[in-house]
């Protein structure tokens, strides 16, 4: 919903966080839940002479990352055309799934054929849904989904060091996400 555009956004910036360089990341480097190569491409779609490097992606600030995600992430997964809490929860899977998995992530929490485009039907029946229902069916499937995920437990660095992973990070995010929602359907 497009009320909730600034609650949401502020939410997604402060989990997604700063600049970081990581292997990962698509292209290597992400700001505020915007990876280098979607930096790019949206680059290219603002008209900007160039290639962009990692040095303009670590220049954008919020009011820049807040223009981004309104003009280009928010409409992918059709931000203002969801139920409230949903809404949000779409743009957070969004960030970690794109926009295709977020999609697939919807419809296979609502048992529907996995297109990663939604159709008449699945609107018809997200707009007919319990939205708690569609934010629990959605929250457990991305649980589910980072228990897979070898970034969630332990790996080893480019040098072969041990690191800690995300786990806890992504248990603590998927809980804040379904008390963020519910206050979004409650009106909070």
């Amino acid at each position: 919903m497009e009320k909730n555009f600034d609650t949401a956004i502020t939410f997604i910036l402060h989990d997604e966080g700063g600049y970081a360089e990581r292997e990962n990341e698509p292209g290597g480097a992400g700001k505020y839940g915007i990876s280098f190569t979607l930096f790019s491409e949206m680059w290219a779609k603002d008209k900007n002479l160039g290639v962009p490097t990692f040095k303009d992606l670590k220049a954008i600030d919020e009011t820049e990352a807040k223009r981004l995600y309104k003009t280009y992430i928010f409409p992918e997964i059709s931000f203002d055309e969801m139920p409230s809490g949903v809404d949000y929860v779409m743009v957070n899977l969004r960030t970690m799934q794109g926009p295709t998995g977020a999609k697939r992530i919807l419809q296979e929490s609502i048992g529907h054929p996995i297109t990663g485009k939604l159709d008449d039907d699945d609107w018809d029946f997200i707009h007919k849904s319990d939205p708690y229902k569609l934010v629990a069916g959605l929250l457990l499937l991305q649980a589910k989904m980072k228990m897979n995920d070898p970034r969630v437990g332990p790996w080893k660095d480019s040098k072969g060091k041990d690191e800690k992973g995300f786990g806890p990070g992504w248990g603590n995010r998927i809980w804040r996400v379904w008390n963020r929602a519910t206050g979004l359907m409650e009106g909070q």
